[in-house]
């Protein structure tokens, strides 16, 4: 059981980096870089003021909107993914070998991994929401789903979601029988 429950951490531990990993990538290459890109592109062409101050104005726009500081859900969200990713290492690097024989690892493990699972389907379902609503959907965004998802974990995850909650409603409902 112990190596169970130690494979399931180091198991969470990589899908905590690579939502991360791919979330950092998006906003410094996908966003930043190629925003970037494209401003010193147009200043190369422009040799007017008042135009040079409209694309700086734009570019600032499209950071903000495309590293979602504007939608406070999807950005505290992140910060909270953040947060328990850092949980998980803190326990991690304090984890011996006796603190994975106790009966302290597994509850405090379950409880992060819990919590990051809600989260990151959380943050998974908000950007696919807001990839499907938005009237200029981003090529950027949609490739940032296509990475976090390519193996369908976070689809598999939100169906579990949605299956538990399923299960959960239906126990409700026949619990009063």
């Amino acid at each position: 059981a112990d190596n169970a429950l130690f494979r399931q951490a180091m198991q969470l531990r990589q899908h905590m980096s690579f939502l991360v990993d791919n979330i950092y990538s998006y906003l410094q290459l996908d966003v930043l870089e190629a925003l970037w890109q494209q401003l010193s592109a147009d200043l190369q062409k422009s040799s007017d003021f008042e135009e040079v101050a409209k694309m700086h104005d734009n570019y600032l726009q499209k950071i903000l909107e495309q590293s979602f500081l504007n939608y406070q859900e999807v950005l505290k969200a992140i910060q909270d993914v953040l947060y328990v990713s850092t949980k998980m290492c803190k326990f991690l690097s304090q984890m011996d070998a006796e603190h994975l024989l106790d009966g302290d690892f597994a509850p405090r493990f379950l409880q992060i991994k819990r919590d990051f699972e809600t989260l990151s389907n959380k943050i998974f379902n908000m950007l696919n929401s807001y990839k499907e609503s938005s009237h200029r959907s981003s090529p950027q965004l949609a490739q940032l789903l296509l990475r976090i998802d390519y193996n369908d974990f976070f689809s598999r995850l939100t169906e579990k979601f949605e299956r538990m909650a399923s299960q959960h409603m239906l126990k409700s409902k026949y619990a009063g029988y």
